[in-house]
C-alpha cells in the first residue's frame, strides 16, 4: 500500500511540473524571526562588528549619483531600504529576484533605486549605486550564508541573459568609503532589521 501511494505522489508531481513551480519560496527573516514583507522598510545590517555599518547612500567625491555603501561608524542608524519582488508576492523568498530602493530622498534629484554603474572603472567589481537611468537595473536575491544571509546577483528573470553570477561585497576605497560591489570577495553578511 506505501508502495503504491509512493508511486501515485511520484506520477502526480510529474504529470503536474507546476507543483513544484508553485510550492512557496523559503521566506527570508528580519532579525526578530518574521518574514521579510515585499514594501516594508528594513535595514540592512553587517552581521559581524568588524564587517562596517549599516546600509546607506554614499557620494564619492562629493557628487552625484550616490552609491549604496555603508557608514563609517558601526551602529550608526544607515537608511531603511524597500524590496519589490520581481514576481509579485507579499514576503521576501530566499533565492528569489527583487529589486531593492532606499526608503529616501536624495539632493541628486534621482531614484534611489539599486543598480549597477553604467561604466565599471575595474573588471574585477562592479560598483552598486542608485538611479536606474543611466544605469542597469540591479536584481538581486537573498541566499543563506554560514554568517546569517548574503546578498547574490545571479537574476533568474532573463534566461537568455549572459551575466556573471556573484556575490555582493565591500569596496574600500583610498579615501575608506565603504561601497557595496559585486564580484569583491568575501561576500557581505547580513541581517535584516525591520524599520
Amino acid at each position: 500500500m506505501v508502495y503504491f501511494a509512493k508511486k501515485t505522489l511520484l506520477w502526480f508531481v510529474l504529470a503536474n511540473p507546476l507543483f513544484i513551480v508553485a510550492q512557496p519560496p523559503t521566506p527570508v527573516l528580519d532579525t526578530a524571526g518574521q518574514p521579510l514583507r515585499a514594501g516594508a522598510g528594513y535595514y540592512i545590517v553587517p552581521n559581524a562588528s568588524n564587517r562596517g555599518g549599516t546600509v546607506t547612500l554614499v557620494s564619492r567625491n562629493n557628487s552625484c549619483p550616490l552609491f549604496v555603501g555603508q557608514e563609517n561608524t558601526v551602529g550608526a542608524a544607515g537608511l531603511p531600504v524597500i524590496f519589490t519582488p520581481d514576481i509579485a508576492s507579499a514576503i521576501i523568498g530566499e533565492s528569489r529576484d527583487f529589486t531593492v530602493t532606499f526608503d529616501a530622498s536624495t539632493t541628486c534629484i534621482q531614484s534611489t533605486e539599486w543598480a549597477l554603474e553604467s561604466n565599471p572603472s575595474s573588471q574585477e567589481r562592479t560598483l552598486i549605486t542608485t538611479g536606474v537611468g543611466s544605469a542597469r537595473k540591479l536584481y538581486l536575491r537573498i541566499d543563506r550564508d554560514a554568517n546569517g544571509y548574503k546578498l547574490v546577483f545571479c537574476p533568474s528573470n532573463c534566461p537568455t541573459c549572459r551575466f556573471r553570477c556573484g556575490d555582493v561585497g565591500v569596496y574600500t576605497d583610498r579615501t575608506g568609503m565603504r561601497i557595496l560591489a559585486l564580484y569583491y570577495p568575501p561576500a557581505l553578511p547580513v541581517v535584516f532589521r525591520r524599520a
